[in-house]
């Protein structure tokens, strides 16, 4: 009987034991994410959105805003407009840093 008992006693301590080491795993926390508010404040200022050389899927009309989301926090992202004769504006640089960090002017220039 005292084999058994013992065989028992490890059994239990083994599911205690994995019970306890399972929960002590935590959660995973995704990073936070930041947003992108680009202003057209030209006339010329309009065109698809990229930004660090993607696609956003966005499109600024003139005088107009977008809010491109889901970046990370903290990194330094270029945008720059293309219109639909394939003229590029400028690049602009900007470092995300909280929820909808502004960027302004930026214009498309043929040439």
């Amino acid at each position: 009987m005292g084999k058994i008992s013992v065989n028992l006693f490890l059994l239990v301590a083994l599911v205690i034991m994995l019970f306890v080491l399972s929960g002590c795993s935590g959660t995973i926390q995704t990073p936070p994410s930041c947003s992108l508010y680009i202003v057209s404040n030209c006339v010329d200022c309009w065109g698809n959105v990229y930004v660090s050389g993607f696609p956003t899927g966005d499109y600024l009309i003139r005088w107009g805003a977008v809010t491109v989301e889901n970046l990370p926090c903290g990194q330094v992202v270029s945008v720059c407009l293309i219109d639909e004769f394939g003229y590029v504006s400028r690049y602009y640089y900007a470092t995300v840093t909280g929820p909808n960090t502004l960027i302004h002017g930026v214009a498309v220039s043929p040439g």
